[in-house]
């Protein structure tokens, strides 16, 4: 077939006058060259006088009419030139008018065109190479399972697929080895198994992979990809068995009896515990005049982290550098979940060198979409575009920031009515279900809410519960004749919200509550008391108190995952944390850290102490979505929790904690130390002073206040004087 075609396109046209001669068909296009590329007009007698130009013979006649040059062309498709030639009804013959006219290739402008390697085909006789394999123009036929002529950067060359490829057609229950186009019979690893199957070393062939509580060798045989200690598994499993399929963990916690939880131990629960785990712990830089103190911490869910406290003079923390305070200002900061610093608000007074503003408790909207800060000012202080003057000595605040850049977006203050008020604020918490705040305090004098507040002798405590937009909804207020203090609050999602603290008001009126009077035994009594806020007013529903003749002391209270009503504190001497059911004595004549829990209904579950030699304390407290709790607060020398887990710090220097306890094992093991961490090096005084856990992983982010040169679970924090407080942060495994 010969391989000639069109070189021109005819355009309609008309005869010349008499006198000329020219095509009927008209002129031709010249393509931008000069004179066209037909026939050309001119006069003639016969038809030898008429030039068909680059018109094919084979496919035009020419002739002369009324002295005019008539070219017709041939009809299109028939026969021309060489065999398999056809015209194309425009006066030329071409190779091919269709792709069917072609013996090899595709038909392109009349001439049949043959495509290189790695062009697209439909079918072999489109590629020059004679092979139309996976859509592609291929060197070989490519036919096997095995083989593809499509792998990335090597288009057109037919190659064996790589390992895991499933094969065309599938190789099931096999997959393509990487060394054979052929789908193989056999296999020597898992990877040539398809899903669901594994390779079973002995016969060589992929079967199919065992249900939970089968016998296993190895995870890869698993469906789950699971094998604890012989068994499928439904899920990773440690410290326990899985013969049926399911994880139990039956080892007691503390223990590790296969090795299986490297520096940490089994908890009894969920696995292996941490050790506490340092994963970043940050200290303040002071300036010459600077003092800072972080009170207490929240975790969004997002594992951003919020710090409230006071400060004096020039803070920076990392690369954070706080505004200069005066005299003493109240900050919020904002930290990524790694620690780092994104953005910190001072709440500063409204007189320079005069007032006094503390952050005291902090709360987070759901799902972290707003900050709520509480605490208390002497003189006057801005919270956003509201000023607010004291009409007493001190007044409460609370006030609403924007977690995005600290923006304070609205303000309101717990005012006493006259100067002999003073109101203080210690603790807040939100409730994302009723979008309500709560806040904690004590007043001295007079406190103005709803209604006006006459203590009854001594400090008297007061809870308030505001709406989102800082609106008073409701209050209570309870005391006696001595000082009795709030001094941390948690609400459960039962609408039951829970206060702690301690009390000293004696015989014989005591405090009064829900009704009824309580009298302390000693120096202070601490105490739990439930609120119900669902009910309106709120009703005050029960009041337990535990101590003893020396000074005890509730410090936090946290609600477990359960509904339980967990509690830390301070116990000097013999003390009952029941109400006179049960309980733990003690004899000595320092102070002890304790740990307490209780039913929603305030009934008495489990409590246990650290005694020592010196006077420790408990005073922040967290538990986590499984149930552990971790507090924290300071000691002096050494603490023991149980034998292997202590800590230890400088004779004539307190030092801060932080613990790990098991919430219990099927009715065993409450209040098991798991692990303790702590400061050491300082010669000053200093403690953990609040505690949260993070929501998604567990961890417990841990605030403080340190003095001097400390080192926090081995890691050295910036020195101040030993009379100088600064602050820190941590984050640690729980």
């Amino acid at each position: 077939m010969s391989q000639n075609s069109r070189t021109g396109a005819l355009v309609g046209g008309a005869a010349l006058s008499i006198g000329a001669c020219t095509s009927l068909l008209g002129t031709f296009e010249t393509g931008g060259v000069g004179g066209s590329r037909g026939a050309m007009p001119s006069e003639c007698e016969t038809a030898d006088d008429c030039d068909l130009g680059a018109l094919d013979g084979d496919c035009a006649s020419a002739a002369c009419e009324d002295g005019a040059c008539v070219v017709t062309p041939r009809p299109k498709g028939s026969e021309c030139g060489e065999p398999g030639d056809r015209c194309d009804g425009d006066g030329f013959c071409v190779a091919c008018l269709v792709d069917k006219d072609c013996d090899r290739g595709t038909c392109v402008e009349g001439a049949c065109v043959e495509k290189a390697l790695g062009e697209t085909c439909l079918g072999a006789k489109e590629c020059s190479s004679g092979f139309c394999s996976f859509g592609l123009c291929c060197d070989a036929a490519c036919e096997g399972p095995c083989e593809s002529c499509k792998l990335a950067g090597k288009e057109g060359s037919c190659e064996i697929a790589p390992l895991g490829t499933i094969g065309e057609p599938a190789c099931a229950p096999y997959l393509c080895n990487g060394t054979s186009g052929a789908c193989p019979a056999t296999c020597t690893k898992n990877e040539e198994c398809v899903a669901g199957r594994y390779c079973e070393p002995t016969a060589k062939t992929c079967e199919l992979k065992k249900a939970n509580g089968d016998v296993c060798a190895n995870d890869t045989v698993c469906l789950t990809n699971e094998c604890y200690q012989g068994s499928c598994c439904s899920t990773a499993c440690v410290c326990g068995t899985c013969s049926t399929g399911q994880c139990v963990v039956t080892v007691s916690p503390g223990t590790d009896p296969q090795q299986e939880c490297g520096s940490g131990t089994c908890n009894g629960l969920t696995g292996c515990s941490t050790e506490g785990a340092l994963e970043f712990v940050t200290g303040a830089k002071l300036g010459l005049t600077g003092a800072a103190v972080a009170r207490a911490v929240a975790v969004a869910p997002d594992g951003a982290i919020y710090v409230t406290g006071d400060y004096v003079g020039s803070v920076t923390f990392d690369d954070l550098q706080f505004p200069d305070a005066l005299n003493g200002d109240a900050f919020v900061m904002k930290l990524a979940p790694n620690g780092k610093p994104v953005w910190v608000t001072r709440i500063a007074g409204n007189v320079p060198a005069a007032g006094l503003q503390s952050g005291k408790g902090i709360a987070l909207g759901a799902k972290g979409n707003t900050v709520f800060v509480g605490g208390d000012f002497t003189t006057a202080v801005s919270l956003g575009p509201v000023k607010f003057t004291t009409t007493g000595s001190r007044n409460g605040f609370v006030a609403t920031l924007s977690p995005t850049d600290g923006k304070i977006l609205a303000g309101e203050s717990i005012p006493a009515s006259t100067s002999a008020g003073s109101v203080f604020v210690s603790d807040v918490d939100f409730d994302p279900a009723s979008q309500e705040l709560f806040v904690a305090g004590t007043f001295l004098g007079d406190l103005k809410l709803a209604k006006l507040n006459v203590a009854k002798g001594g400090a008297d405590a007061y809870v308030a519960r505001f709406d989102a937009k800082l609106a008073l909804e409701a209050e209570v207020v309870f005391g006696g004749g001595g000082d009795d203090v709030v001094e941390a609050i948690a609400k459960n999602s039962q609408g039951i919200l829970y206060a702690a603290g301690s009390f000293t008001s004696t015989s014989p009126a005591g405090v009064s509550f829900g009704g009824k009077s309580y009298v302390s035994s000693g120096q202070d009594d601490g105490f739990v008391a439930s609120i119900d806020f669902g009910a309106s007013p709120p009703k005050q529903q029960a009041f337990l108190s535990f101590g003893s003749t020396g000074s005890d002391q509730a410090r936090d209270v946290a609600i477990g995952p359960t509904g339980g009503v967990h509690i830390v504190g301070k116990k000097l001497g013999a003390i009952s944390f029941s109400g006179g059911l049960s309980g733990i004595p003690g004899t000595d004549d320092t102070s002890d850290p304790f740990v307490a829990t209780y039913t929603d209904k305030l009934a008495f579950d489990w409590a246990t102490t650290y005694p020592s030699a010196t006077a420790d304390l408990a005073e922040a407290l967290a538990v986590d979505s499984k149930g552990f709790i971790a507090f924290g607060g300071s000691f002096a020398s050494t603490l023991t929790f149980r034998t292997g887990v202590a800590v230890e710090g400088k004779t004539g220097s307190l030092e801060p904690f932080v613990a790990s306890l098991v919430p219990g094992v099927n009715g065993s093991f409450e209040g098991f130390p798991l692990w303790a961490q702590a400061g050491t090096e300082s010669l000053g005084i200093d403690e953990v002073t609040g505690i949260a856990a993070t929501p998604q992983d567990r961890d417990v982010v841990v605030v403080g206040v340190y003095r001097g040169a400390m080192s926090f679970v081995g890691k050295s924090l910036p020195p101040t004087s030993d009379k100088t407080p600064s602050m820190f942060v941590a984050r640690m495994k729980h």
